[in-house]
């Protein structure tokens, strides 16, 4: 019987993974990740992830960053460097929902085997902004050139899997364990597997056409609403939520993501006031019935005339 395999991929725009599969082994670091306790962690679901203010998770002794899925860590090294050096951290902010990271980085001086300055600290700004959803982590790398002239420089990924779970990296050891998977290499995609003594095969994924299934899950999501609202509604969703393009850019997907939340959140909040109002009306409606019933079945003093009081007179009522 064949292994059961659990996967997840991490996504990325094609700027992210210009580099070369080569490069991407290149750069790695035993250096603490801490650096000062500021952690990140974006969670959504069973799946959650733990980096630094940078962004990175580095694979150091008792580093607890990494992308988790079912309380098993797929990825425990994701790093950038720019010809082998740390960017330097400008900014680092993560949402509300902790579902997005953005961190904003700047390039430190930069010298030459000879040490000579090559580039001077500031003339390039890098900006990470990293989605968790269900479909994986995706990320889009943007770099913006302050300088006055074309510069050409490496961009160097590293990244690795070693599929621990919580108790290993919580300093657990085990007397046994699995088998790495020799990575696969593709055009557009790099493949990590693990199989665990329980024969199951794990694979982490880190590949460029993440955005489209994401597309292809929006669209399906909203094909799905559609097909349990009224006409009315579905034309208005139809207006809000067009379809599309095949490879849609991270902010479109932004935007369109948060146009369908407000849109439902309004659509929610609509049906609770149609709600309470009609529970409302409901409790009046009674309230009147039950006063009405009260009346009638006890009149009050005096009404009948028969203790001499004035029968047009009404008594007091609960």
């Amino acid at each position: 019987m064949p292994p059961a395999k659990a996967a997840i991929s991490l996504l990325a725009s094609e700027s992210l993974y210009a580099a070369s599969a080569k490069d991407a082994e290149l750069h790695g670091s035993a250096t603490t990740a801490l650096q000062g306790g500021q952690l990140r962690t974006l969670k959504k679901d069973d799946t959650f992830a733990i980096f630094n203010h940078s962004g990175d998770a580095i694979a150091a002794p008792g580093s607890p960053e990494g992308l988790y899925d079912h309380d098993t860590r797929y990825l425990s090294r994701f790093t950038l460097a720019i010809e082998s050096a740390r960017p330097k951290l400008l900014s680092s902010t993560i949402s509300d929902d902790n579902a997005t990271l953005t961190c904003d980085l700047t390039n430190p001086d930069l010298f030459d085997p000879n040490d000579r300055l090559l580039l001077s600290q500031g003339l390039l700004h890098f900006r990470r902004a990293r989605l968790l959803s269900r479909s994986g982590l995706l990320e889009r790398l943007a770099v913006t050139n302050f300088s006055d002239r074309s510069l050409h420089f490496r961009i160097e990924i590293a990244f690795g899997a070693d599929y621990a779970d919580l108790f290993e990296v919580r300093g657990a050891k085990r007397a046994h364990r699995g088998h790495d998977h020799a990575p696969k290499l593709a055009a557009d995609r790099v493949t990590l597997g693990y199989t665990g003594l329980d024969r199951k095969t794990r694979q982490t994924t880190l590949d460029e056409p993440g955005r489209t299934r994401l597309a292809d899950i929006y669209g399906r999501a909203v094909g799905e609403l559609s097909e349990v609202l009224s006409p009315d509604l579905r034309e208005e969703l139809g207006a809000l939520a067009p379809p599309m393009e095949e490879t849609p850019t991270e902010a479109e997907l932004r935007v369109a993501q948060a146009q369908l939340v407000g849109w439902l959140e309004g659509l929610f909040h609509g049906i609770q006031a149609a709600m309470f109002a009609q529970q409302a009306a409901a409790q009046a409606q009674f309230q009147e019935l039950q006063r009405r019933g009260l009346l009638a079945q006890n009149p009050p003093p005096g009404e009948d005339g028969a203790d001499g009081q004035d029968p047009r007179r009404s008594g007091q009522y609960l």
